[in-house]
């Protein structure tokens, strides 16, 4: 493209070349092609990078709506289905996160804290819970 360039500047320079209609045209939709292939190829580079999940190497369009993928989404969907278990079991009203995370890690050990906190996040959106710093309060449902 550079060679191009500096090629056409030296030409109107010193040669003083005089351009057909019809070469002109062509020059022209070349041009645009190229920048088009260029634009192309730029979104889809944008797409891959900010669209694809990388656990499954897909895209995921899920990733650019809500910020995760839908498979996390529906771990974070399963963790918080989790949570609410436990806490339905009675356990306690009102709990420290960090204790939370411990006992439930206990059993499933595959649990990271990322994830746990996503989880916690999502029921407080549902009001399933409040939190106050690091402690949650369960908030059951009443019939």
């Amino acid at each position: 493209m550079a060679l191009l360039r500096d090629y056409i500047a030296y030409a109107k320079a010193f040669v003083y070349p005089e351009i057909t209609e019809v070469a002109s045209q062509f020059l022209i939709d070349k041009y645009l092609s190229m920048h088009s292939l260029k634009a192309e190829k730029l979104h889809r580079e944008a797409l891959r990078q900010s669209a694809v999940d990388p656990t499954t190497g897909r895209v995921d369009v899920g990733i650019l709506d809500a910020g995760i993928s839908s498979k996390t989404r529906k771990l974070v969907t399963k963790i918080a289905e989790g949570i609410t278990a436990y806490l339905q079991k009675g356990a306690a009203q009102n709990l420290n996160v960090k204790n939370l995370f411990t006992t439930m890690h206990q059993t499933d050990r595959s649990l990271n804290r990322n994830l746990f906190d996503k989880a916690i996040t999502e029921l407080v959106k549902k009001e399933m819970i409040v939190r106050t710093g690091e402690r949650i309060r369960f908030l059951p449902k009443r019939a």
